[in-house]
């Protein structure tokens, strides 16, 4: 297609941006800088080569075009050379008709498919789907990162004009942004370095020859890398038993180890089942029993329980196996057969006769058993071949109704709940509605008092007497925002809310929207500055950052057990170390203070309990950080603290360090304080912070 046949908007677009490209020379040098390097030097296509179909492939004005060409396949523009771990940037500008993509770690081998280029592809997709940004695995595996995943990404490619792509690839991460806007996040190894081609879809209708796409100011960098910062998009983690970085700071937790069965028991038993189960070649295997109701074994269920959260799990069915994924189990029927709760279906639709029965298809696989079908489209692989099953239940949904002449209220927590089968979502409804309990009177829970309107409970396995197979079994909870009222504790002006030490002349202040603290209150009794109002149990998120630290410590070494280091002969082994010192009381208490300072343990540790002899070691070992999380001195860090009853859970930016500690005999109420410490600088425990973002939400 040449420029004056494009669309009008598609031909200004080119025209008027050409105004502003550098000449190709000057951008291969630019490209240079700070480790990046051309791959494309504005001229011409040396370094690259065309690969099975025969689109065409030209340079002009600096630009590289890809053009359509009927009948031919799949057309790709490969580097000569292959890459490992890289930065790419590039920017495009495709014709809103057609089809395209970026190869990235791919391969062209004589033996698979006669030299056919396959491996990841970032998509790029102007049709009405827009899944640019996607990760299809070209020639292989089809889609592992659709769109569906992360509806943000759809909204960021735009017709008609230059798109900017970046594409980081470290180790086993792959991840994309399309115009600054997170993409895809994919954790896989099958194939870690490889060249980089632009894709030219192929075509069969003559109509549609000509049509262009176009590529500019293509750079990599792969020396020095860094991950970007971790975002909260949904990862794609393709590698059994394991946890990312970027799913560890979303609060991933492993609920299957891949070796043993540690967080798992029997339903309506004190221990993991003594037969039935097992655990082999990184998998979690229900034995086939002849097809009874937890008959066997029995089924098996967490030790914790959940309310909102979002669940993961790979399953391998045999032939005309039944099993399935329960949630919201109360263990409180005391039924024969399998616990009673909300199903996830795993069956063999094609084999087992249970896909036939119910209604309307509610008893096939992904479906919420006996209630509601799973969408007709899933996408499902057969027995022998691993499928990947999604629960989300979040929200809450707060109902009023005139009774009389008053309105009543009431709050519906894990409202919302979907149902997603590799990676595509398949149903999706609303727990406690009229029409929800309606469909639970016409089926076989409708004699089970409450059914589906438990506020909490465990996740089960099925026994069902079919072998099934487990592995890559994750949670994580989802902070119910909605549950209760999120309430500023810091207006950014002034201490309103606040008790200022009696006699603190000035030492507590607000400057520049945060709260500033010198660690030089001149009040003769308590210096810490605390909260007008008390509080039970609650979420409390705040920003803090140690301004600079005040001088150098001893600072002895804590172990995972909450105890210090020693020595053979038993004394405290320390190390100096420049430090400042302050936190957050919880409930009125200086004890379950959670620390601000910078020991090697980390922030997040409740030193009066973890210092404490006469605590239980687990007591000790609960409130010592699980890692360092803290981020360097003068940048702002993110709390999110947690107190249901005498429990605590400590998030520090984004990574979990205290989990549902116990903290025996804490206070049931009782206010905040922002501790004071030490007497300023030179004082090396002083508490030379500030503090912003102050909110609570009471549970």
């Amino acid at each position: 297609m040449k420029l004056a046949e494009m669309k009008p908007h598609f031909a200004i677009a080119v025209m008027l941006l050409r105004l502003t490209l550098a000449t190709g020379t000057a951008q291969a040098q630019d490209a240079g800088d700070n480790g990046w390097h051309a791959l494309f030097n504005g001229a011409d296509l040396t370094g690259w080569t065309q690969l099975n179909g025969e689109a065409s492939y030209t340079v002009d004005h600096g630009e590289i075009v890809g053009a359509t060409v009927a009948n031919t396949p799949n057309s790709f523009l490969a580097t000569e050379q292959t890459y490992g771990d890289f930065l790419l940037e590039l920017e495009l500008l495709v014709d809103p008709a057609m089809n395209s993509g970026i190869q990235i770690r791919s391969q062209s081998l004589p033996e698979y498919r006669n030299g056919r280029v396959h491996g990841y592809q970032v998509e790029i997709d102007p049709a009405e789907r827009a899944w640019s940004g996607g990760l299809y695995d070209e020639a292989r595996r089809g889609w592992l990162y659709p769109l569906d995943l992360n509806p943000a990404c759809r909204r960021a490619f735009q017709n008609g004009v230059w798109n900017h792509y970046l594409i980081e690839a470290i180790g086993p991460s792959i991840r994309t942004w399309v115009n600054g806007v997170p993409c895809a996040s994919l954790v896989d190894n099958m194939t870690l370095e490889g060249f980089i081609a632009l894709q030219v879809h192929g075509i069969s209708d003559e109509a549609m020859a000509g049509k262009e796409i176009r590529w500019r100011n293509l750079r990599i960098k792969t020396d020095n890398l860094e991950p970007r910062p971790w975002t909260d998009v949904y990862v794609v983690n393709l590698i059994p038993n394991t946890l990312s970085p970027q799913e560890e700071a979303q609060g991933w937790k492993l609920l299957f180890d891949g070796q043993t069965t540690t967080g798992w028991r029997g339903a309506g038993q004190e221990t993991f089942p003594l037969r039935g189960w097992r655990v082999e070649n990184g998998e979690l295997i229900v034995a086939a029993s002849g097809g009874g109701e937890a008959a066997h074994g029995g089924d098996i269920v967490t030790v914790d329980e959940y309310s909102t959260f979002e669940l993961s799990l790979d399953f391998m069915l045999t032939e005309g196996a039944n099993s399935g994924i329960k949630y919201f189990i109360t263990e409180q029927y005391g039924t024969l057969g399998s616990a009673i709760g909300l199903e996830y279906q795993l069956l063999d639709d094609e084999k087992h006769p249970d896909a036939r029965k119910g209604a309307n298809g509610n008893r096939t696989l992904a479906s919420l058993y006996d209630l509601i079908p799973a969408h007709a489209n899933k996408i499902v692989r057969p027995p022998g071949q691993w499928n990947r099953a999604r629960l989300v239940v979040k929200g809450s949904r707060v109902d009023e109704w005139l009774k009389g002449n008053n309105l009543e209220k009431s709050v519906f927590r894990g409202a919302h709940v979907e149902h997603w089968l590799n990676n595509r979502k398949v149903l999706e409804y609303e727990r406690g509605t009229q029409a929800f309990d309606a469909l639970v009177a016409r089926s076989k829970y409708a004699r089970w008092e409450g059914f589906g309107h438990w506020k909490h409970g465990h996740i089960l396995l099925q026994d069902h007497g079919d072998e099934v197979h487990f592995r890559s079994i994750k949670i994580r909870k989802i902070p119910d925002e909605t549950a209760g009222e999120w309430v500023s504790l810091f207006n950014g002006e002034d201490l309103s809310g606040w008790i200022v030490p009696e006699g603190d002349n000035g030492h507590w202040k607000v400057i520049d929207d945060v709260i500033d603290y010198d660690a030089l209150s001149e009040a003769e009794e308590d210096k810490n500055l605390w909260t007008e109002d008390e509080y039970g149990d609650f979420v409390l998120k705040l920003d803090w950052r140690i301004k600079e630290y005040s001088g150098m410590i001893q600072m002895p070494n804590v172990l995972p057990s909450g105890l210090n280091e020693t020595d053979e002969n038993g004394n405290v082994i320390t190390v100096e170390r420049p430090n400042a010192d302050s936190g957050v009381y919880l409930r009125g208490s200086s004890k379950s203070q959670v620390n601000i300072w910078g020991w090697t343990v980390g922030s997040g540790e409740v030193y009066g309990y973890r210092n404490d002899a006469s605590m239980p070691p687990e007591v000790r070992a609960g409130v010592t950080p699980k890692v360092k999380a803290d981020h360097p001195v003068g940048q702002w860090n993110t709390f999110v603290i947690t107190m249901r009853g005498d429990r605590l859970t400590v998030e520090l930016n984004g990574q979990t360090v205290i989990e549902n500690a116990q903290l025996p005999g804490v206070p049931e109420r009782g206010p905040l304080a922002l501790q004071h410490h030490g007497h300023g600088k030179p004082n090396p425990a002083s508490s030379l912070v500030q503090f912003r973002n102050i909110s609570i939400m009471e549970l």
